[in-house]
C-alpha cells in the first residue's frame, strides 16, 4: 500500500508478519525541477540513508522512540547517487494531525510529547522538521519522533533549539484548522 507523504510516496509492505515503511529520497526546493532523486555522491557517509540510519543507531541506543532502521539501498553513478530506506513501521502509530481531525489530545499526552522531545535535544539531536505530521502515537499512547532526512547529531543552544522545537509542531497545532484540513 502507497500513502502520499510531503513529496513523494511512503509504501508499506507486509512481508512474513512484518510491515515495513519504505521512503524514497527525493528533492525538494527548486532543484527538484532539475532532478526529482538524484543527490551529489560525497562517499557512502556522507548519503543521506547512510546519515540517517547512523543518527536512528544513535537514538535507538540513547533510549528514543524512534523507528528501527531495517536496510538502506544506495545506487551510486559517477557523480550522483540515488536512496531509500527501509524501516520497521510502528504498530498501529498515527501521526498528531490524524488525532486531531478526531478530537482534542489530553494534556499528559503533550507533557510526554514536550520530553520526548527534550530527550531528544539533551543528546543533541537537531530535527529539521519537527511538525503535526512527524509525532506519532501508537495504541499504548507511546509517543515517537519520526522523518530524521537532514537532521543531525551535533552540539547546539539547547535553550534555543529546544524553543525552537517546541513551537514548531505547536506553530503547525496553531494553524491547524479542524473543519478545513480534516474534510
Amino acid at each position: 500500500m502507497a500513502v502520499r507523504v510531503g513529496r513523494g510516496k511512503t509504501y508499506f509492505i507486509a512481508y512474513e508478519g512484518r510491515t515495513m515503511v519504505l521512503r524514497r529520497y527525493l528533492r525538494g526546493g527548486m532543484v527538484r525541477h532539475l532532478t526529482k532523486d538524484k543527490f551529489f555522491y560525497r562517499g557512502l557517509a556522507q548519503t543521506r540513508v547512510q546519515r540517517e540510519i547512523d543518527l536512528l543507531m544513535y537514538m535507538r541506543a540513547q533510549g528514543l522512540n524512534v523507528p528501527n532502521p531495517i536496510a538502506g539501498w544506495c545506487k551510486q553513478s559517477t557523480f550522483t547517487y540515488r536512496n531509500a530506506l527501509l524501516l520497521e513501521a510502528i504498530p498501529h502509530a498515527q501521526d498528531f494531525h490524524h488525532h486531531l481531525c478526531k478530537e482534542p489530545l489530553p494534556e499528559d499526552l503533550w507533557r510526554r510529547t514536550g520530553h520526548m522531545v527534550k530527550k531528544m535535544h539533551d543528546v543533541d539531536i537537531y530535527h529539521h522538521d519537527l511538525n503535526i505530521h512527524n509525532i506519532l502515537m501508537d495504541a499504548q499512547q507511546a509517543v515517537w519522533l519520526i522523518d530524521f532526512d537532514r537532521c543531525e547529531h551535533r552540539p547546539q543552544d539547547n535553550e534555543a533549539e529546544l524553543w525552537n522545537s517546541m513551537v514548531s509542531p505547536y506553530s503547525s497545532f496553531k494553524s491547524f484548522k479542524r473543519s478545513r484540513i480534516c474534510a
